[in-house]
This record gives structure tokens, C-alpha cells and sequence, in this order.
């Protein structure tokens, strides 16, 4: 299995929010914030579509692993805390919301749109 040190990591991170973000762009969604942080964790896109927000998250392998994989019950449960989150923050209602997941495989992508829902 191919390691990466955390640098690497990250770099790899930032190149597949770059390519989701391009791919929501070209879909007709607007992108409003990127790494949204809340004390439960990270929402990595949060993205428009008319009256649809969508919290995205991203993940890319090059191990040969199916990236998606890894958005577990655990993960989910930290993004639709800090999806709860950014809606109070920023006082928003009245809005349809979604979930999706986007894996990257080296030239692949997979975007799963509601990936998961809010339990």
C-alpha cells in the first residue's frame, strides 16, 4: 500500500476539492464555501443550486482503494453536524439540503449525489 506523508496528503486533498469544485462548476452550481470548519470537523465544498445547498464531501485514492469507502457513519455524522452548524451560523432556512460524496481515482470521478441523509 502506498503511504503518504501528511504533506503529500494534503497536497492530493487540495488537487481533488480543485477538480470536485471544477465539476460542480460545470454542472451549474455555484460554490460558496470551501474547508467550512466547525468543532465537529470539516465540510470540504458547500455548494448552490437554485434554492439547493449541497455539502460535498471529497476523497481521493491512488492506492487502488475505493475512495468513498471511506465516507463511513462516522464521517457522515461529523458533516451533517457541521452542516446543522453552518445553517445556524448563518441563519438559513427555507432551503432543500443535500449530501453528496465525490471520489476521485486518478482520472475517475464518482459523485454521488445524496450520498447519505441526515438520520
Amino acid at each position: 500500500m502506498l503511504r503518504l506523508r501528511k504533506k503529500d496528503s494534503n497536497k492530493i486533498g487540495r488537487w481533488a476539492e480543485e477538480k470536485a469544485a471544477h465539476l460542480l462548476k460545470n454542472n451549474g452550481y455555484t460554490i460558496i464555501q470551501r474547508n467550512f470548519h466547525c468543532r465537529d470537523g470539516e465540510i470540504d465544498i458547500i455548494a448552490q443550486k437554485g434554492d439547493l445547498l449541497v455539502f460535498i464531501e471529497v476523497k481521493a485514492r491512488f492506492d487502488g482503494s475505493e475512495p468513498l469507502e471511506f465516507v463511513d457513519l462516522k464521517k457522515r455524522s461529523k458533516i451533517i453536524k457541521c452542516a446543522k452548524f453552518y445553517m445556524l451560523k448563518y441563519k438559513i432556512s427555507d432551503v432543500d439540503i443535500r449530501f453528496d460524496a465525490i471520489g476521485i481515482i486518478k482520472d475517475a470521478t464518482n459523485w454521488i449525489k445524496n450520498a447519505f441523509m441526515e438520520e
